[in-house]
């Protein structure tokens, strides 16, 4: 009974105001840099690395993509992203199949459910996976010289100059079906609302004869 008298006086006593009203000055700005906003807008570029039976075929790529988004509060939200990337094909293949040159490029329209886990209000982890529409191209092409159209106001001049061109030799697309899973992690900026994000996510992508997979590593920007 004594041992409850003694909590009921701590609680009511003057002395522990200071402490509670410190404790809200300083836990205060975490909360504030923990708010979110519902629509989520983001954009980033980076490299992609090709894995498996396509990464037999592929030098490392590039990447860009971006998305818009809806937060249903700051631990999980769900954004439609959309991503384009692109590799040259690697000597070797080219050298197999005799061809002078070649790119392959993937878009990828995806919709993919978000998991954040605010530690920090200067450090947010987050998980994120979904799936969507592929298509994959693959182009064959050579060198060669093209002739552009030009006018020169000055001297009334018309006329054409040579630069230098790609030919395409072959055009091969395929659409489908896919998935995507990863990771990633956002820093707070000064700006209100404003973050720096860097993630990485896995593609599978069943097409024949071989399935398309690859891993892009993003930096960007989301408000």
């Amino acid at each position: 009974m004594n041992l409850v008298n003694a909590v009921r006086r701590s609680l009511t006593s003057r002395a522990l105001w200071p402490v509670l009203a410190s404790s809200l000055l300083v836990f205060a700005p975490a909360a504030n840099a923990q708010d979110f906003h519902r629509l989520d807008l983001h954009f980033a570029g980076g490299f992609t690395s090709p894995t498996g039976e396509w990464g037999n075929h592929l030098n490392t790529g590039w990447n860009v993509n971006g998305g818009v988004g809806f937060n249903f509060s700051r631990y999980f939200g769900i954004n439609a992203n959309i991503l384009y990337t692109s590799f040259d094909i690697n000597q070797a293949t080219l050298t197999a199949l005799e061809q002078p040159d070649g790119t392959a490029h993937t878009w990828a329209f995806t919709l993919d459910p978000i998991i954040r886990f605010p530690i920090s209000p200067r450090f947010i982890p987050y998980v994120t996976g979904g799936g969507g529409y592929f298509r994959r191209t693959i182009e064959f092409t050579k060198p060669t010289i093209a002739l552009v159209p030009f006018y020169d106001p000055w001297f009334g001049i018309i006329g054409q100059v040579a630069i230098p061109a790609n030919q395409v030799l072959g055009r091969f697309s395929k659409s489908s079906g896919g998935y995507d899973l990863g990771a990633g992690f956002q820093i707070p900026l000064h700006h209100e609302g404003l973050s720096f994000y860097a993630e990485a996510r896995y593609f599978w992508v069943p097409t024949e004869p071989t399935n398309t997979t690859f891993v892009p590593v993003s930096f960007g920007v989301r408000w």
